[in-house]
């Protein structure tokens, strides 16, 4: 049986809700979560305490034993109590128009876009630990336009360098748009 609405809103969800009815202890980031309708806070916490424990950490690893990463991080531990995900970015201006027909154009303001909507949750540029950048037709000589338009609009922005993954696509949903851009933060 499912659980109602009554249950599932002080616990956290569906899942927490089926596994404290199988007798299951849930831990969340500030330790069990309660039984639904057993009220209070829970006490203890899992976080850093000190003057730096509202602070996010982000180690960037770049292992020896594989190829070195180009503008990119090719591990990254991140922690924090918030995560950020933004919607994929095409580059396009406020009134819905692309801001030009070459990847370097279309790369730097889809980057912007990107940052603009991590900003928008209280996150910035450097708090990003993951980009997806799918890209149409991602020939060398588009790439190399792409990554100077990336570059570019992460100087501006103050983002750093993380993981990122490119993928080549056929199209994207935007008639002329090359490139789209998915970003993830986190946040203390």
């Amino acid at each position: 049986m499912l659980p109602n609405d009554d249950e599932l809103a002080p616990s956290g969800g569906l899942i927490v809700v089926l596994a404290q009815r199988a007798g299951r202890t849930v831990q969340g980031p500030a330790g069990p979560i309660p039984q639904a309708g057993a009220g209070g806070t829970t006490a203890g916490s899992n976080r850093p305490s000190g003057p730096d424990s509202s602070r996010m950490t982000i180690e960037k690893i770049n292992p020896d034993t594989i190829a070195p990463p180009h503008g990119h991080a090719q591990v990254v531990v991140a922690t924090g109590s918030k995560l950020v995900f933004a919607s994929g970015q095409v580059g396009i201006d406020k009134d819905e128009k692309l801001v030009g027909d070459d990847y370097r154009s279309q790369g730097h303001r889809a980057a912007l876009n990107a940052y603009a909507a991590i900003s928008a949750s209280g996150a910035t540029p450097a708090d990003i630990v993951r980009l997806t950048v799918y890209v149409v037709d991602p020939a060398q000589k588009n790439l190399e336009e792409l990554y100077a338009g990336l570059g570019a609009a992460a100087k501006e922005a103050g983002a750093k360098t993380t993981a990122m993954s490119l993928i080549g696509i056929t199209g994207l949903s935007m008639p002329g748009a090359f490139v789209e851009i998915e970003a993830t933060a986190i946040i203390a």
